[in-house]
């Protein structure tokens, strides 16, 4: 059973890492569909392609590696932006749609 403060901070990092790549980052096609702490040190960010967005294994791939390159950008605004005592650490999974 998770911790209540899990659910908070979950729901904030959501907020706040849509926020970036909505606004901040160089890649403005990921959705985020839901963030979960694994434990109080580490998040599990899924997130997808936006459906205007071909799937192919190469746009998939560069797009993980605009993510993993904007880790830093992404903890410094979260930092800004969100009151917490530390930032876990972001770990993003992409989640497919099998319905094409």
């Amino acid at each position: 059973m998770s911790h209540p403060r899990d659910f908070k901070i979950a729901k904030q990092l959501k907020n706040c890492i849509s926020e970036f790549f909505l606004i901040h980052a160089d890649a403005p096609s990921v959705v985020i569909d839901e963030v979960i702490m694994t434990d109080r040190k580490n998040a599990q960010i899924l997130y997808r392609l936006s459906h205007d967005m071909v799937e192919t294994e190469s746009s998939i791939s560069d797009t993980h590696h605009k993510i993993e390159g904007s880790l830093a950008q992404a903890r410094k605004f979260i930092a800004q932006e969100l009151n917490l005592k530390a930032i876990p650490r972001l770990n993003f999974s992409i989640l497919i749609d099998n319905d094409q």
